[in-house]
């Protein structure tokens, strides 16, 4: 695996030793998921706009409430092609679209 520091690639690391680093009590990291962009060719279809084909998992339940909502739900297209959906959150909390607003900047 590649350790980047700041962009600037620092080397290559193995498994345990990022396990060793990330367990120790005085090491402070910040652990961040980077994703490729999901091209056309790569994403899920619905060729005939019914659903047809598609198949949705439902992966993480829970979270911040004692409830059985799910996090994440995978939906799978007829070829095999695949994309993990998640609910919109502001502030770490999942939130409902409620409306547009439109704010005047102060100058």
């Amino acid at each position: 695996m590649s350790v980047f520091v700041d962009g600037e690639h620092w080397g290559e690391i193995n498994a345990t030793d990022i396990a060793h680093w990330l367990f120790h009590e005085d090491f402070l990291m910040k652990l961040t998921h980077k994703f490729a962009e999901l091209m056309p060719e790569r994403r899920p279809q619905d060729p005939h706009l019914n659903g047809a084909g598609l198949r949705f998992e439902t992966m993480e339940h829970g979270g911040e409430y004692p409830d059985a909502m799910p996090q994440a739900i995978k939906l799978t297209d007829a070829e095999g092609r695949s994309c993990i959906y998640v609910p919109i959150t502001q502030d770490g909390k999942v939130v409902d679209s409620q409306r547009f607003a439109f704010d005047l900047e102060d100058d």
